[in-house]
């Protein structure tokens, strides 16, 4: 699914520089199919960074624009795996000490 201008906000906003929050269900290799984010290309500035979050990604990006293209350079990424908690299992859990 393309880039959705409901699933984006600004979270900070300083001297030109946005940092962007976008929310999606989309797979991270949907993601990073080029020209996912060419819809919001109006809205991007040169050196603006986006977080991406769902339930399969999280993700940052330091955006270049060479519009109408924006290209996104990765500078963290997680594959999000929706039923695994990251609590280990019981049988992992460290045993209290005797008194």
């Amino acid at each position: 699914m393309p880039f959705d201008y409901r699933n984006i906000s600004v979270l900070a906003y300083a001297n030109g520089f946005t940092l962007w929050h976008y929310k999606t269900n989309d797979t991270p290799e949907a993601v990073f199919t080029e020209g996912y984010f060419n819809g919001g290309a109006d809205m991007f500035a040169n050196g603006d960074m986006l977080t991406v979050t769902g339930p399969h990604i999280g993700a940052q990006f330091y955006i270049q624009l060479d519009r109408p293209n924006v290209r996104l350079i990765t500078l963290s990424f997680a594959r999000v795996h929706p039923h695994e908690s990251s609590a280990p299992p019981a049988s992992e859990t460290p045993a209290k000490a005797a008194d």
